[in-house]
């Protein structure tokens, strides 16, 4: 059930941090303030009569960011002053689960990170809400949302990591899955470790032709002069070579087959020669991650 559109001064709406499902952004802040000082009318307030102090108020669900920005512009002096009216819309949700449902719908279209979503889902559970009918109104799936309601239970480290974008929620929630709440911060900390720290690739003999001669030589894949410092990826989690690496691998077996001469020598062109090179690196890489993946999954698990 709704009212018609309300006019109310700021001093009557009521701020309560919980409600604000969204971390206050302050590049929209930004943005809202520009646009207000360019003569666009804020968009109303969704709000929800209420008494605080037995004086009739109306704490805010929906607009946050808006209630932000006009106070910083009448602190500055701009646009608004304390006796403005906004547009407000009254709400009269049945329970706490519509009101946060209401809260969450009325987002302005803003990109909420999976930790927010996360909390609230887990906010519409506890007030009772079942998931099917936490999916009907989201418009989230049954797996979005409990796989998102999981990560809480991760400490608040490891939430943050999450929320800083230095481990994804999939990988996080595994780790949580697999090693329970308690151990999955360390786990997702070492992951973190082997995909950031600089890894040195050291140089990897193969067998080649020396095209320029067309006689077998030892080639080197990385000079000892030019030793790279890469990142190393992947995480705790251990690697295969690609399907593409390893139908690579087979093609240039056959080829080589038929390269090889009376004494056992394999002649190659210098493209082949390349692309021995590219694999045996590739292998080096996969070999030397997994055997530092296998360390710190050991060291872990000690």
């Amino acid at each position: 059930m709704r009212s018609p559109c309300l006019r109310v001064s700021l001093d009557a709406l009521y701020i309560r941090p919980e409600w604000n499902i969204r971390d206050i952004d302050a590049n929209h802040v930004k943005q809202l303030k520009n646009a207000f000082s360019n003569g666009t009318a804020p968009a109303p307030f969704k709000v929800q009569p209420c008494l605080v102090n037995n004086e009739e108020r109306f704490a805010v669900l929906g607009g946050h960011h808006t209630h932000v920005a006009i106070t910083e512009l009448i602190a500055e002096g701009n646009v608004f002053t304390e006796n403005s009216l906004f547009d407000a819309d009254a709400v009269f949700p049945k329970n706490e689960a519509e009101a946060v449902m209401m809260a969450f719908n009325h987002n302005q279209g803003k990109a909420m990170t999976v930790i927010q979503n996360a909390r609230v889902f887990k906010r519409l559970q506890d007030e009772g809400m079942e998931l099917i009918e936490i999916v009907n109104k989201t418009g989230h799936s049954k797996s979005v949302i409990c796989n998102s309601v999981k990560l809480l239970e991760g400490d608040d480290e490891l939430i943050q990591l999450v929320e800083d974008n230095k481990i994804s929620a999939t990988r996080a929630r595994n780790f949580i899955n697999k090693h329970g709440s308690t151990k999955a911060t360390q786990y997702a900390l070492a992951d973190i470790g082997l995909r950031t720290q600089p890894v040195s690739q050291e140089p990897v003999n193969t067998e080649a032709v020396d095209s320029d001669n067309n006689q077998p030589t030892r080639l080197a894949a990385k000079d000892h002069s030019q030793t790279a410092v890469t990142r190393a990826r992947g995480g705790l989690r251990e690697k295969n070579l690609a399907k593409g690496k390893i139908d690579e691998m087979e093609s240039l077996i056959k080829y080589m087959s038929t390269r090889i001469d009376a004494d056992g020598n394999i002649h190659l062109p210098e493209a082949m020669i390349n692309k021995v090179k590219s694999l045996a690196e590739a292998v080096e890489k996969k070999d030397d991650h997994n055997a530092r993946a296998l360390e710190a999954q050991n060291a872990l698990a000690e």
